[in-house]
């Protein structure tokens, strides 16, 4: 985890601090940590620290020679390869990676699998953005009626 959030993080913001992410996944059928990476990320927006851009991590998979999946379960990726990518969409840089399964890749198949993993993180990284934009949105109109319905019980 730390792996994948730390090269987004504007740490020179925060000299001598630390920020500290506890995640707890209940369940897990393939995907767990990318959805971790996805959730971590967007606490980090919520939480106000300063980001180089949106985290978004996904999964791909090549269960067989011929197929890549993008998110598939624990059982669709047990016998090929499964690869974790999570990358800042914004500037195409790759942040961290994981590679699992059973079979060898070639360079070719494998340089394949980041390519879709990378299109489908920059799917996730706008619905990301997008959810951040909403959310924030959402804070600002409250604070405002917040603030408005003091102003107008005080005076």
């Amino acid at each position: 985890m730390r792996r994948a959030l730390e090269p987004a993080l504007i740490s020179e913001r925060y000299p001598r601090s630390l920020i500290k992410i506890h995640i707890l996944v209940t369940c897990d059928d393939g995907g767990g940590t990318c959805a971790a990476i996805n959730a971590a990320g967007l606490a980090l927006v919520d939480a106000g620290i300063f980001l180089r851009g949106v985290v978004a991590a996904t999964r791909v998979g090549a269960p067989v020679v011929s197929a890549t999946l993008v998110d598939p379960t624990r059982a669709e990726a047990r016998r090929g390869v499964a690869l974790d990518v999570a990358s800042l969409p914004c500037f195409g840089e790759v942040l961290w990676t994981d590679l699992t399964g059973e079979r060898p890749l070639q360079t070719d198949a494998y340089d394949a699998l980041v390519a879709r993993a990378l299109d489908a993180a920059a799917k996730v990284g706008e619905e990301l953005a997008q959810a951040a934009r909403d959310h924030v949105s959402l804070v600002d109109e409250v604070r405002e009626a917040s603030l408005e319905a003091a102003a107008a019980a005080s005076g």
